[in-house]
């Protein structure tokens, strides 16, 4: 769930993230930094003014991710939060987010 409040903070919490291939402490660092990332993300560029409160989704498909042969965690979890920031840009109608 990702939750704007009136003074802008932002929180974004991944409840239940699957990584299927991946040792224990690997799935924790990526979805550790996921959650950091997206929350930068849409701390930096924002997000549609059509969004008001939450984006809750039970289910976000943001496409494949081709990373270079031994990644580390910090690079998957970073490349998969712009996947889901382009990802929901596009679900609320603000286009490519492509600096």
């Amino acid at each position: 769930m990702i939750t704007m409040d009136g003074r802008s903070s932002i929180d974004v919490a991944i409840e239940h993230l699957v990584l299927d291939g991946f040792e224990p402490q690997q799935s924790q660092a990526i979805a550790a930094t996921l959650q950091e990332k997206l929350a930068s993300l849409i701390e930096e560029k924002g997000l549609p003014g059509e969004f008001q409160a939450s984006i809750q989704a039970g289910r976000l498909d943001a496409g494949t991710i081709n990373l270079p042969e031994g990644a580390s965690p910090a690079q998957m979890g970073t490349q998969i939060a712009e996947a889901i920031f382009n990802h929901l840009s596009h679900m609320l109608g603000r286009g490519n987010q492509d600096d």
